[in-house]
């Protein structure tokens, strides 16, 4: 039988394409055949987030200081 499935976003453990399976309701990738409930990608996505977002922190805080630190050699 033929599945409905529309296209979605992309897979985060290989990148490829998901699709949206109405009769599993899920996201299921084309290319490694991983799925995902909707929530599962949403705690993915929020994840990674704020994995960035930390990681800017850091970064900034790191070029901050360092300009503080040149600031006082001079």
């Amino acid at each position: 039988m033929w599945k409905e499935v529309k296209e979605l976003r992309f897979c985060p453990d290989c990148g490829g394409t998901m699709f949206y399976d109405r009769e599993t309701r899920q996201y299921v990738c084309n290319s490694c055949g991983v799925s995902y409930t909707i929530q599962e990608l949403v705690m993915i996505k929020e994840k990674k987030m704020s994995f960035k977002e930390e990681q800017e922190r850091k970064k900034r805080q790191k070029e901050e200081y360092l300009e503080w630190w040149l600031s006082k050699k001079k």
